[in-house]
Order: structure tokens, then sequence, then C-alpha cells
């Protein structure tokens, strides 16, 4: 496996709609320390980005991490595509997950009423 500690994607998105929201760019970074990861992500997490964190999460899950750290405190827009990543990533773990958010997936989240069910540690 490619050591891809400190890495940086940035993954282009399909062109928006022109009645919908911009689908714009989405970085995610991966930051380990030690047996922990953190996965810490900046811009829109919709329908072209998701699978991208859906893969970076299974990796990770699948690599014995300890602890794993979605970040989601500079998410601008989040739609239900990435929610659903979440939803899955948290299924396939056995308590290892937590999830930072911030305003945007704060958002979704409140509206879903998936606060207590998701591990949701701050935002």
């Amino acid at each position: 496996m490619p050591n891809t500690a400190g890495a940086v994607f940035v993954i282009p998105s399909a062109p928006a709609d022109r009645d919908g929201p911009s689908s714009g760019r989405l970085t995610i970074e991966r930051v380990r320390t030690g047996t922990s990861v953190a996965l810490r992500l900046e811009g829109e997490l919709d329908i072209a980005t998701a699978p991208r964190l859906r893969s970076m999460l299974a990796e990770e899950q699948g690599a014995g991490a300890e602890l794993i750290v979605v970040d989601l405190e500079r998410v601008t827009f989040m739609d239900s595509s990435g929610l659903h990543a979440l939803i899955d990533g948290h299924r396939r773990d056995d308590g290892r997950l937590r999830i930072a958010l911030g305003p945007a997936a704060a958002a979704i989240i409140e509206i879903c009423d998936l606060r207590g069910t998701l591990p949701v540690i701050s935002g």
C-alpha cells in the first residue's frame, strides 16, 4: 500500500446545474498521527466528490486505524450523497469513526435528525 501520510487530494467536480448549487471542488487532506488518522475536508461534499470520501474511509477502516476522524469543519456544502457516505462509513465501522461538523454539515445532519445516530464529536 503506498504511503499517503500527509497526502492532499483535490477532486474536481462535475459542472453544476444552472438551478442548483455550484459543485466546485473538494480537498481531502489525510493526516496520520500514530494509529489515528484525520481526513480533513474543504469545499463541497456532493454527488461528484462523495465517492472519494467513501473510498478513503473504506481504506482507513481496512488498514486498521484505531481512530478515524472525518473533519467537516471547512465543508461549505454537503448534499445527501455526502451524508450517505458518512452513514455507510459509520455502518461499516466498529466504533473508531468520529465526525467533526462545520455549519454546512451540521445543517443537513440536524435536518435529517442524525446527530444522535452518527458519532459526532463537535459542531
